[in-house]
């Protein structure tokens, strides 16, 4: 009698532990599908160069990134589009973080890198320099959100 007992106590705590860590688990997917709504609501205020022929675009969403990224064709050379971008996204509230010079293996391809951010969001645009033919397009424009999530496109 006493070993039924114990054995519906635990089946309780069981089922009120699955029930807390399934109700996390909805928080998270909740939480990274607004972060990708707003994210999707920036991508509409930033306009794109007009010389860019949009070839791709990837969603990611997880418990700890979400972003947004989009690549383009485009021969316009890399300092036009900075400019570009500068003008724009600093009226648009964005900070210049960092331009970096990207490394393929240890070496140098002409890729360069600019990163803004605005709040808690990063907002990067690469040029794909000489590895164009490698990686199928020429500028990737991605927002992440949080803004530290910056990787290489």
């Amino acid at each position: 009698m006493k070993k039924l007992r114990d054995l519906k106590v635990i089946s309780l705590w069981v089922i009120f532990i699955l029930i807390i860590l399934s109700s996390c688990n909805s928080h998270d997917s909740n939480t990274s599908s607004s972060k990708l709504d707003e994210i999707t609501e920036i991508l509409k205020s930033v306009s794109i160069h007009p010389s860019k022929v949009e070839i791709e675009t990837n969603n990611h969403s997880s418990s700890s990134n979400t972003s947004i990224t989009r690549k383009y064709k485009s021969d316009v050379p890399f300092d036009e589009v900075k400019e570009f971008y500068l003008k724009q996204l600093i009226n648009q509230g964005w900070h210049l973080t960092e331009e970096q010079e990207l490394k393929d293996k240890g070496r140098y391809k002409g890729e360069r890198a600019l990163h803004f951010t605005r709040g808690e969001f990063l907002l990067s645009i690469q040029f794909a320099g000489k590895r164009k033919e490698v990686l199928g397009w020429d500028y990737a424009l991605r927002i992440a959100h949080p803004a530290d999530s910056k990787e290489k496109i």
